[in-house]
């Protein structure tokens, strides 16, 4: 069976969470935002009631890019830690 180290798994997590590090890392930040981030970040950041917000579309939209700049945006205007957003 293969193993996997805490050590590996960490690292891992650190390339696909740049904003621990360094906000400046996040190069998404700097795009321009799509059409819809408006209406995404409006339903993220709604915690009137509990539940998940899903994003779902084609291949090679801007999914991921919507979803790095929502999370800058969380950091920067809404000051929660770096470390509590995850991807």
């Amino acid at each position: 069976m293969l193993s996997i180290s805490k050590q590996d798994i960490i690292n891992r997590m650190k390339v696909d969470n740049p904003w621990w590090d360094d906000l400046e890392k996040v190069s998404e930040a700097k795009w321009p935002q799509r059409n819809y981030f408006g209406r995404f970040y409006d339903l993220v950041t709604n915690t009137s009631f509990r539940r998940a917000t899903i994003l779902m579309g084609p291949r090679r939209v801007g999914k991921t890019v919507m979803i790095r700049q929502t999370i800058v945006s969380l950091i920067e205007n809404r000051s929660i830690p770096k470390t509590h957003a995850l991807f």
